[in-house]
């Protein structure tokens, strides 16, 4: 096969990844020859070099950039612009729990407006009980007259099921429509009315919240607790903390902590988006506007978690330097190691400074890992909260006292029965009894593993105040999974 038959072949294979596209530019590029020659990549690639080729072309400039997303071809300019849309789509769009929860309801073919899908639901829970009824009555008759064959017909745990789940869709969609338009009318009764008291005192909470943040920051230069900080290294790093300070204060400040914006824009979005999308995604919403509030404390644990990690990887790494031991990353081990009199002057100079840091990284790390955890807490509250309206299960429990048969838990003979026939004469039976499942039980065996999770990695995260573990990646900040990935409607 010729080259131009084989960049015809390769050019219909649809490529999925980067791998594939970096290997289809390789085997098709018309300027290996002037790379291996010249001993430079052109300009031209750095440009072109994620681009598919047209059908039609075999031209390097005529290709297009495609977006892996959707079918349609998209032109973006340089490889600045494209690894700042997959950076920006990676950190908003799979990281924003408003997002994920729509994502989430288009999965399930669910509308993003509430009364949509409690209609949608109410629709569902209709037809399940019309084929349930109709099943029913196939089921006395179990003979087909065109066929004089059995039919196939689910059993009845099976139709038990079916309509448990129907009525646990029905009444979640229906319990986020009211409190849905409940939140919102309480929302706008407030907008309309001008009682904005609630709104200026959790402003003021917020304010009051970040003034203490600022407080407790000029606390530590002042050598906190007894600890002996470097000074010079603290009225750095104070600095750079105040910069950051001032900037996220001076944009939440003129946004979302503006009283003004705050009364005429922010509680009437809010409350149109809970009369609209219903109670789930108002409090999706305000997790997200939370988590907004505090990236700046998020960011800070962040930046001190990896300065503390590779404190304690330099003391580690030079204390087996006077052990005679060096680490062997290959075979992932301590082999033995000489060192002459210079390495070990050299290593003795830069223990003494990473001894002599360590009290300062270790204070502030630990400060802001705590303020952090501290300020998930509201955060935590509204997850938890998410949680529960995603995963109660109403139906289960509404059907649980209308129909309780359906939720057995054991069986058991009963030996105590008896039949009185007359006066004199009685019979001994024994009767097989269902015990059936509590409501209690059937309310935690839903809620009890979402929860679990979400508080297993606030206990997680807190017990890395003394040491950060690497394998901890979601330390600084509530992973989006733990409420979407648990969550069952």
């Amino acid at each position: 096969m010729d080259r131009k038959k084989r960049y015809q072949y390769s050019s219909k294979i649809k490529n999925d990844t980067e791998w594939s596209l970096i290997l289809h530019f390789m085997n098709n590029c018309d300027s290996i020859e002037e790379i291996v020659r010249s001993g430079r990549v052109p300009d031209n690639i750095s440009d072109n070099f994620f681009k598919l080729p047209p059908n039609n072309s075999s031209s390097i400039n005529n290709y297009r950039v495609t977006d892996f997303d959707s079918e349609k071809n998209k032109s973006i300019s340089g490889s600045f612009f494209f690894s700042l849309y997959f950076w920006v789509k990676r950190s908003f769009s799979n990281n924003l729990i408003t997002i994920l929860h729509f994502r989430n309801l288009k999965s399930m073919h669910l509308s993003s407006i509430a009364i949509v899908r409690c209609a949608q639901a109410f629709y569902g829970l209709r037809d399940c009980l019309l084929s349930t009824k109709e099943k029913t009555q196939r089921n006395n008759n179990p003979i087909c007259n065109r066929c004089l064959k059995p039919n196939l017909i689910q059993s009845k745990i099976e139709l038990a099921e079916e309509r448990v789940v129907a009525w646990n869709a029905f009444l979640s969609a229906l319990f986020d429509v009211v409190l849905g338009f409940m939140m919102g009318a309480t929302l706008l009764f407030a907008y309309y009315n001008q009682q904005s008291l609630v709104t200026l005192f959790n402003l003021h909470v917020k304010k009051k919240a970040f003034q203490n943040l600022e407080d407790h920051i000029a606390w530590l230069e002042t050598f906190p607790a007894g600890f002996k900080l470097n000074v010079q290294l603290t009225h750095i790093m104070g600095y750079g903390i105040r910069s950051l300070l001032i900037h996220h204060k001076s944009f939440i400040f003129s946004t979302i902590w503006d009283p003004r914006v705050c009364q005429e824009y922010l509680v009437p979005t809010l409350a149109t988006i809970a009369a609209l999308g219903g109670w789930t995604t108002f409090l999706a919403l305000l997790v997200d506007l939370w988590r907004l509030q505090i990236i700046h404390v998020t960011l800070l644990a962040i930046c001190f978690r990896k300065l503390y990690q590779a404190e304690l990887y330099l003391l580690s790494a030079l204390f087996r330097l006077f052990r005679g031991k060096k680490r062997n990353v290959l075979r992932q081990r301590t082999d033995s190691m000489k060192y002459d009199a210079m390495q070990l002057l050299v290593g003795t100079i830069a223990f003494c400074v990473c001894v002599f840091l360590w009290t300062t990284v270790m204070v502030y790390y630990t400060f802001f890992v705590i303020w952090n955890l501290l300020m998930h807490l509201p955060l935590m509250g509204g997850s938890v909260l998410y949680l529960l309206s995603r995963s109660i299960p109403f139906g289960s429990l509404f059907l649980r006292f209308s129909n309780p048969h359906w939720f057995p838990k054991d069986l058991h003979i009963n030996m105590n029965g008896e039949i009185k026939i007359n006066s004199k004469i009685s019979i001994q039976v024994s009767k097989l009894e269902s015990i059936l499942e509590s409501s209690t039980y059937i309310l935690f065996s839903r809620i009890k593993m979402p929860l679990k999770r979400l508080f297993n990695w606030y206990l997680i995260s807190f017990l890395e105040v003394l040491y950060p573990r690497n394998s901890h990646k979601s330390h600084s900040f509530l992973p989006s999974t733990l409420l979407l990935d648990n969550a069952k409607n």
